[in-house]
């Protein structure tokens, strides 16, 4: 119908109708786009709210689970100073004991952490994650699961690795059943020394990380929008742990 008119008008060289039915079909096209974008944008806020919504959630979940590895690693970190110190200054036969108390429970608190990150894997795997308007916070999301994750599992894996081969070094002066030693000699040896020694140096750098990734990822819980953060996902200025 339309063409049949056009064809009609250009013939009878009746040019202003002519001008009118290709406005009228630019026009018909130019609202269709607009209506599609705006179809195509109410989608994309949408899932936008959907995303940040889980995501506190899940930030919340690997904040509470890295705070509990915190006060875990810092108390194994004090343990091992008491190892040492009573190691090389005590002199009576109280010194197994004591040491046997504090290394045990050194031995008995390592943790590492290891996130939660399903609701950012599947928006990456579907490239949805181009969604995020917000530039700058769809880069620190990023930086948090690219980088500050992968970093802290990895070497909390080597610090595990190298926790195992220090208690296997020790397997035959002491029993991890009961956690006693076997003989005063080996605690009290350079051996002993070096290996609290570096469990300690171990220790300080995996708890460098961990308050490092802790830090970033506070700050990207306080990127989020306010709508996106519930009350049971707000930072609070205390420790999980000593609530």
């Amino acid at each position: 119908m339309f063409l049949q008119r056009l064809a009609r008008s250009i013939h009878g060289r009746d040019w202003f109708t002519v001008l009118i039915e290709v406005l009228i079909v630019v026009a018909g096209i130019l609202i269709g786009l607009q209506v599609n974008n705006w179809n195509e944008s109410r989608k994309s806020a949408a899932w936008e709210q959907r995303f940040l919504t889980d995501l506190a959630i899940e930030f919340q979940t690997n904040r509470e689970q890295l705070w509990q590895v915190l006060e875990l690693q810092k108390r194994r970190g004090s343990a091992l100073d008491e190892v040492r110190e009573r190691a090389l200054h005590g002199k009576d036969a109280r010194v197994l004991a004591d040491v046997e108390k504090y290394y045990s429970l050194a031995m008995s608190s390592n943790r590492t952490f290891f996130p939660t990150k399903g609701v950012y894997l599947s928006a990456l795997s579907t490239g949805s994650i181009d969604e995020v308007r917000n530039t700058n916070l769809r880069y620190a999301i990023m930086n948090i699961y690219e980088r500050a994750y992968p970093r802290l599992v990895y070497n909390g894996e080597i610090y595990d690795e190298r926790s195992d081969q220090v208690s296997w070094d020790g397997r035959q002066d002491f029993d991890p059943g009961d956690g006693s030693f076997t003989r005063l000699e080996y605690v009290q040896s350079q051996r002993f020394a070096a290996n609290v020694r570096f469990l300690s140096e171990q220790n300080r750098v995996y708890l460098g990380l961990a308050e490092s990734a802790l830090t970033k990822l506070d700050a990207v819980i306080l990127e989020l929008p306010d709508s996106f953060v519930t009350a049971d996902s707000e930072i609070s200025a205390v420790s999980p742990a000593s609530k």
